[in-house]
C-alpha cells in the first residue's frame, strides 16, 4: 500500500468508527453510496454499487472479491459474537448490515419500492366518543378532511379516523405490499366492508407492530384497496408520562411517524430472524456448552457469505442456518408446549371502554396470523372480553367462533373475570356466567382456570375450580415474591376443604414471553420439577395491554422446535399440555402437593388501596344476595315478583363481576377507571335496591292503612334477636329489639319502649374515662378516643392488654414502597410509624331509648385530616362497634387500627371465601415473616384455649397479626397511577367482639355476618315465618345463597357450606312448596340423582370441612 492509500486507509477507518449519521427515515434522506475497506486483501475500494459484490479501485478496476476462500475463523469467541451483534446492530454501520430500520422495504433505497403519504383523510371523533365503523361512515368519506402527515393527533383518549386508497402501481407486480403505520399509539384497520382486520402498536418498543399485509402477490397491472385506520390517542399503556405507572396525562398529542405503501422482501426478513435467532443463541448457551460457538460460528459463516444487497446470496446464507436448527434433541430432552396468550387487563391504565377496543385490535391480530402460521394457538381467558367482541364486533366474533371450531382460537378460564377479594359466592357467580358463556356461545366447558396476574390465590379455588368442572390451573404470577421462592412449577394444590387441582407455573415466569432463547432456556434452569415431569407451559405473546403474538415470536419457534441443545417447543393447546402431564402421572405420580393458600409475596396495599371501591363491592355483593333471596321466595310463593327480575340480576351481577378484575377491585387503576366503577355501583346499589323493595313490599303484601306494622326480615340462616331502628312515620325514630327466624320475617313490636332488665349505660366515670355497657359487655374509653378495657360480664375476662396504649389506637405508618405504588406495601413501612395521640373531645351522644348507647369522637389526624367515630353498644349485642368517618388528606401514609389483645396464640384466623385460613402471628421463618400484611374478609381473630378477640369489619380487607396485637388496615395514599387515590370522605364500621371458647364456639362467623348484613325493615303485614332453617339451630353450616335457577323458572338454587372447619350433619327444612330437591354444581348441572326430601321435615345433608353444596330445588306446579 503506498502512502497516499495509507492516509485515506486510516482516514476512513476514523469515519468508520465514528457515529453513524442519524437517519431521516420516511422523509426521503437517503446515504446511497458508502465506501468501505477490504481489510482483508488491504485494497481500499472507492465505490460499492447496491446490489453488487464489486467493489472499484481508485483507478475505478473492478476488484474481485469472490475469489477468495476466506480463511477460518480464529478463536475469538468474543469477538466473533459482537461481530454478529454489530451485523444486526440498528445503530452502528447500518449502511452496511442487516440492522437498517427500513431494510426488508428498500433500506436506504432510493424510494422506487416505498410510497409515503404526505397527507391523510382525517376525521376525529367528538371530544372522547369512541364511535363505531358504522357511526363513522353514516355520511359515506364526507366527514373526512384532507390534513398534513405532520400533524399531531390528540388530545389524550380521543379518537381518530383515516381513511386510505392503497394504490398498488403495476411495477410492484407479484411482490408482497405493506401498509406501514406508526402513530406512537394504538390503532385499529378496518376493510373496506368495517370489518376489524389488524391491530397497530405504535411507538419504538418490542411491542411495536407497524406492518399490515395488503396482499402477498400484488396483481399484474396495479390495483387499489380502501382501508381505514382507527387511532387512538393513548399508547399500549395508556398516557402516562415518564414512567410506566404515573398518572396520565391527560393533554398527549401524538405524531404519525411512519405512514407509508411498501413492498417487503420476506426472504431478507427470513434471513435476518435466522442470523438474530442465531446471535440470541450464541448469548444465550452456557461458554462451556460447544453450541454456544456452534451458534456464533455459524452466524460468523453467514455474515462472510451475504450482502445485505444482494438477494443471490440469500440462499446459501440461509442453509447456513438450516444446517444448524436441524440438529435434533436426544428423546429425553425437556418439552415446551407455547401457547399464543395476550393477557388484557380489563381496566388498569386505561378505562373500560379503551379495553373493548384493545380486545378487537389484538384478537383481530390474532386471526389474521392464523393465516399464516397455521401451527398458531391461542388461549383466550375473560368471558367478559369476548361478550363484548359479541356485542361490538359481530363479524371478528363469527371468525374468532370458526377459530375455536378449528381448536385454535382456545376459551380457557371458565370465569367471567379473575380477582382475589371477591366472596365466595361472588366467585362461584364468575365461574356460572364465564361457563355459561362459553358453553353458549362456543359449546365448550373450559377444563382449566386461567388466572396468571391476580394478586394471591385463595385456598377455597380448588373446590371451586372442582366444582365448575376445571381440574386445572394455571398461573405464574408467584414468581415475584419478593422474599421466597415458591418450591414447585407443575405440583397438585389442595385447597382447604380437600380438593385438588393439577397446577402449573410456567418456569420461564412471565405471561409474556417474547420466546427468545434465554426464556426459552429459563425454562429448563428455572424449572423446579426435574424427575417428575419433563414437560412445561410458555405463554407468548404481549400482554397486559394487549398485542398478541408477533410474527418473530413464531419464526423464533420454528427454528427452535427441536434444536440440538434447547428444549423441544412445539405450539399446543392448554388442553395437550395438561394431557401429556397426566399420561406422565398416569405411568407414575410423583408431582408434590402444596397446601392451602398461595399468598403472594409482594402488591399487599391492593388489600386496602381504593378503599370507596372496595366497599362498593362488599355492599353490591350483599345487596343482590339479599335481592336474590327475596326474588326467590316470592317466585316460590307464586306472588307477583318485579317484572324481568332475573334478567335485571344477572345485568347487575355481571356489573358487579366486572369490577372485581385484578387491577380494578384491588385498587391498582387510574382515577377514570374509578370514576366508571363508581357510576357502576351506583347503578348496582340503585336497580338492586329498587328491586329489593318491591319484593320486600310483595312479600309482606304492604298496604298504605292506619293500622299497618313494620315486618322485619332475617336473609341470615339462623335465627336473630337485634335492635333495629324504625321508619320515619307512624313509628319515628324509635329502636325495637325484635327476634326474627332464620331465613324469615317477623313483626315489629309495637311498644315504643320496651320493658329492658339491663339498660344500656353511656357516661363518663369521675376518673375521666368513658363507660358504655349492657348486658354482656362493659367497655371503658379514654380522653383520646383508646378503648383501656373490654370485659365480658358473665366471666370477668379483660379482652384488652394492659400495660399498652390500649385498643382502637389508630396508628400513621409511612407507606413509601420500592416501586408499584398503589400495589405494594413493604415489610419495612412497620418500622415507621407514630400514633395518633390527642385528645378525642370524647362526648356523650344522648339517647332516649335503653336499647342503645354511644359514645362520639373527635380525632384530629394531622391538619389535613381528621377521624370522627360514634362508639355504639345495643342491648344484647356481643360486640362493640366503631362507626368511623376520615376524611383523608395524606400523603403516602397508611392508616391502620390496631387492638392489642389479651391472649397468647401462635395462630390467627382470618375469613375467606366459604371458610378460614389460618397464618402465623410470628416471623420464625421467611415464609411466617412474608405475611405481616394479609387478605382477610369479614373477620379476623386471635384465640387462645377458653377465650379470644375478634376483630371484624364492613368493608375492609387488609389484616396484620404480630404477637398479640391485630392490626385493620384502613386507608392508603399511593400517588400513583391516581394521584387522588382515597383523597376525601370515608365511612366504614369496624367492630371488637371478645368470646368464650374458640372462635367457632364463640359465634364470632355469625357476628360478623350479622355485622355486615342488617335486618331490613319494610311496612307490611307478614306475621313471624321462616322460609328455610337449619336443624340443629347451633350447626356450623350456612346458606349462603338462594337464587332462581338458570335452567328453568320454576326451580331455585340453594348454596350452602360448613363455615368452622369440621364435618357436620344437618337437616335442611323448607315452609315453600318444593317438590324436589337435587345435588348440583356452581354452574348448576345437576347430579340426576334426587335427594330424599320430605316437605314436612326436609332433607338431611352431611358435610365435610369446608364444603360448598348446591342444591337445585324444584317447586310445586
Amino acid at each position: 500500500m503506498d502512502g497516499d492509500a495509507k492516509v485515506r486507509f486510516f482516514k476512513l477507518v476514523t469515519m468508520l468508527t465514528k457515529p453513524p449519521v442519524a437517519y431521516e427515515t420516511g422523509r426521503g434522506a437517503r446515504q446511497l453510496h458508502k465506501v468501505f475497506v477490504r481489510v482483508c486483501t488491504m485494497e481500499v475500494c472507492h465505490g460499492w454499487y447496491p446490489g453488487s459484490r464489486r467493489c472499484l479501485n481508485r483507478n475505478d478496476q473492478a476488484l474481485d472479491t469472490t475469489a477468495r476462500q476466506p480463511p477460518p475463523p480464529q478463536k475469538h469467541t468474543n469477538v466473533t459474537i459482537e461481530r454478529v451483534e454489530k451485523l444486526l446492530s440498528g445503530i452502528y454501520f447500518t449502511d452496511a448490515n442487516l440492522g437498517h430500520p427500513h431494510l426488508v422495504y428498500g433500506g436506504d433505497l432510493p424510494c422506487a419500492t416505498r410510497q409515503p403519504f404526505a397527507h391523510l383523510l382525517h376525521r376525529p371523533a367528538t371530544g372522547t366518543s369512541r364511535p363505531t365503523f358504522a357511526q363513522v361512515l353514516s355520511d359515506g368519506d364526507g366527514g373526512f378532511t384532507r390534513v398534513e402527515r405532520t400533524k399531531s393527533f390528540g388530545p389524550s383518549w380521543t379518537t381518530h379516523w383515516f381513511a386510505f386508497d392503497l394504490v398498488i402501481p403495476p411495477a410492484w407486480a407479484g411482490r408482497e405490499v405493506h401498509f406501514r403505520w406508526n402513530s406512537n399509539s394504538e390503532a385499529l384497520i378496518y376493510d373496506e366492508h368495517g370489518e376489524p382486520r389488524q391491530g397497530l402498536t405504535g411507538g419504538d418498543g418490542c411491542d411495536v407492530r407497524s406492518e399490515y399485509i395488503v396482499t402477498r402477490s400484488a396483481r399484474e397491472g396495479g390495483e387499489t384497496r380502501r382501508i381505514y385506520v382507527e387511532m387512538a390517542a393513548n399508547g399500549m399503556f395508556g398516557v402516562g408520562d415518564n414512567g410506566l405507572i404515573n398518572p396520565p396525562n391527560e393533554n398527549r398529542f401524538f405524531d404519525i411517524s411512519l405512514c407509508e405503501l411498501a413492498v417487503f422482501d420476506r426472504e431478507l426478513w427470513l434471513l435476518i430472524q435466522d442470523v438474530r435467532t442465531l446471535y440470541d443463541l450464541s448469548k444465550t448457551f452456557a461458554d462451556n456448552s460447544p453450541r454456544k460457538l456452534q451458534a456464533a460460528l455459524s452466524a460468523n459463516k453467514i455474515a462472510n457469505l451475504i450482502d445485505p444487497r444482494d438477494r443471490s446470496t440469500y440462499p446459501a446464507a440461509r442453509t447456513v442456518a438450516a444446517a444448524f436448527f436441524s440438529q435434533r434433541n436426544g428423546d429425553s430432552q425437556h418439552s415446551i408446549s407455547a401457547i399464543g396468550h395476550c393477557h388484557i387487563d380489563t381496566a388498569w391504565l386505561w378505562p373500560y371502554d379503551e379495553t373493548i377496543r384493545k380486545c378487537a385490535r389484538s384478537f383481530a391480530t390474532v386471526d389474521r396470523y392464523m393465516d399464516d402460521y397455521p401451527e398458531l394457538k391461542f388461549a383466550c381467558s375473560q368471558a367478559q372480553q369476548l361478550d363484548w367482541i359479541r356485542l361490538y364486533y359481530p363479524g371478528l366474533f363469527s371468525r374468532l367462533r370458526e377459530r375455536v371450531k378449528q381448536g385454535r382460537f382456545i376459551p380457557v378460564g371458565g370465569a367471567w373475570q379473575d380477582g382475589n377479594i371477591p366472596s365466595g359466592e361472588a366467585m362461584a357467580r364468575q365461574f356460572l356466567y364465564g361457563q355459561t358463556f362459553f358453553q353458549r356461545e362456543f359449546g365448550i366447558t373450559c377444563k382449566e382456570f386461567w388466572l396468571p396476574d391476580t394478586f394471591g390465590y385463595s385456598a377455597q379455588l380448588p373446590q371451586l375450580m372442582r366444582q365448575a368442572g376445571i381440574s386445572r390451573f394455571v398461573t405464574q404470577k408467584l414468581s415475584w415474591n419478593l422474599i421466597n421462592k415458591f418450591p414447585h412449577n407443575t405440583f397438585h394444590w389442595e385447597g382447604i376443604d380437600g380438593s385438588r387441582v393439577l397446577t402449573h407455573f410456567p418456569p420461564a415466569d412471565t405471561y409474556n414471553s417474547q420466546v427468545l432463547p434465554d426464556e426459552v432456556m429459563k425454562s429448563i434452569t428455572n424449572f423446579k420439577d426435574h424427575g417428575r415431569s419433563r414437560e412445561s407451559m410458555m405463554l407468548f405473546g404481549h400482554g397486559d395491554g394487549g398485542g398478541g403474538p408477533q410474527m418473530v415470536m413464531l419464526e423464533r419457534m420454528r427454528r427452535m422446535q427441536d434444536c440440538d441443545g434447547v428444549p423441544k417447543i412445539n405450539v399446543r393447546s392448554p388442553d395437550e399440555f395438561f394431557t401429556r402431564v397426566e399420561a406422565e402421572m398416569a405411568q407414575e405420580d410423583q408431582l408434590l402437593t402444596w397446601v392451602g393458600e398461595l399468598y403472594l409475596e409482594l402488591h399487599r396495599g391492593t388489600y386496602t388501596s381504593q378503599a370507596n371501591n372496595k366497599k362498593g363491592n362488599r355492599k353490591g355483593e350483599l345487596l343482590l344476595r339479599n335481592v336474590e333471596m327475596l326474588v326467590s321466595i316470592v317466585q316460590a310463593l307464586n306472588l307477583p315478583g318485579p317484572a324481568e327480575a332475573k334478567s335485571e340480576l344477572d345485568r347487575l351481577w355481571k356489573l358487579l363481576l366486572l369490577n372485581q378484575f385484578h387491577d380494578v377491585l384491588p385498587g391498582s387503576s387510574i382515577a377514570m377507571v374509578y370514576r366508571d366503577s363508581d357510576r357502576h355501583y351506583a347503578d348496582i346499589t340503585a336497580s338492586g335496591n329498587s328491586l329489593l323493595q318491591t319484593a320486600l313490599s310483595t312479600l309482606s303484601s304492604s298496604s298504605k292503612t292506619s293500622n299497618e306494622s313494620l315486618v322485619v326480615m332475617n336473609t341470615l340462616s339462623w335465627e336473630r334477636t337485634s335492635v333495629v331502628q324504625t321508619a320515619d312515620g307512624g313509628f319515628g325514630n324509635d329502636l325495637r329489639l325484635v327476634t326474627v327466624p332464620a331465613i324469615g320475617t317477623s313483626l315489629v313490636p309495637s311498644e315504643s319502649i320496651q320493658d329492658i332488665s339491663a339498660p344500656v349505660v353511656a357516661q363518663k366515670t369521675d376518673s375521666n374515662t368513658w363507660i358504655l355497657e349492657n348486658n354482656v359487655l362493659r367497655a371503658e374509653f379514654n380522653a383520646q378516643g383508646a378503648l383501656i378495657s373490654l370485659i365480658q360480664s358473665e366471666t370477668g375476662r379483660e379482652a384488652i392488654a394492659r400495660g399498652g396504649d390500649g385498643g382502637n389506637r389508630f396508628v400513621l405508618f409511612d407507606d413509601i414502597p420500592l416501586f408499584w405504588d398503589a400495589w405494594d406495601m413493604q415489610e419495612y413501612h412497620l418500622e415507621k410509624s407514630h400514633l395518633v395521640h390527642s385528645d378525642a373531645g370524647v362526648v356523650v351522644r344522648p339517647t332516649v331509648s335503653p336499647l342503645v348507647g354511644e359514645l362520639e369522637f373527635t380525632i384530629p389526624i394531622s391538619a389535613r385530616s381528621t377521624i370522627r367515630q360514634t362508639v355504639r353498644l345495643t342491648h344484647g349485642q356481643r360486640f362493640v362497634e366503631f362507626a368511623t368517618q376520615v376524611d383523608w388528606h395524606e400523603a403516602r401514609k397508611c392508616l391502620k387500627v390496631e387492638f392489642p389483645m389479651n391472649v397468647r396464640t401462635s395462630l390467627a384466623t382470618y375469613d375467606i371465601q366459604f371458610g378460614f385460613v389460618q397464618r402465623p402471628t410470628h416471623t420464625n421463618t421467611s415464609w411466617d415473616m412474608a405475611k405481616f400484611e394479609v387478605c382477610g374478609h369479614r373477620y379476623g381473630d386471635l384465640s387462645e384455649h377458653g377465650f379470644g378477640i375478634a376483630l371484624l369489619n364492613d368493608c375492609k380487607y387488609g389484616y396484620s397479626a404480630r404477637g398479640n396485637v391485630m392490626r385493620l388496615s384502613l386507608l392508603r395514599a399511593p400517588k400513583a397511577p391516581d394521584a387522588e387515590c382515597d383523597m376525601g370522605l370515608h365511612t366504614f364500621t369496624y367492630a371488637i367482639m371478645p368470646h368464650q371458647g374458640s372462635f367457632q364456639e364463640g359465634g364470632v362467623v355469625r357476628a360478623a355476618a350479622e355485622l355486615n348484613s342488617p335486618l331490613l325493615v319494610v311496612p307490611g303485614h307478614a306475621q313471624s315465618r321462616s322460609f328455610f332453617s337449619l336443624l340443629p339451630a347451633s350447626t356450623s353450616v350456612v346458606i349462603e345463597a338462594i337464587k332462581p335457577a338458570e335452567s328453568a323458572p320454576k326451580k331455585l338454587v340453594l348454596r350452602l357450606f360448613e363455615s368452622y372447619g369440621g364435618q357436620a350433619r344437618v337437616t335442611l327444612a323448607s315452609t315453600l312448596p318444593i317438590a324436589s330437591v337435587q345435588l348440583s354444581n356452581i354452574i348448576e348441572v345437576d347430579s340426576g340423582s334426587p335427594l330424599d326430601w320430605n316437605q314436612a321435615t326436609g332433607v338431611t345433608l352431611t358435610f365435610h370441612a369446608f364444603e360448598v353444596k348446591t342444591l337445585l330445588v324444584t317447586l310445586q306446579e
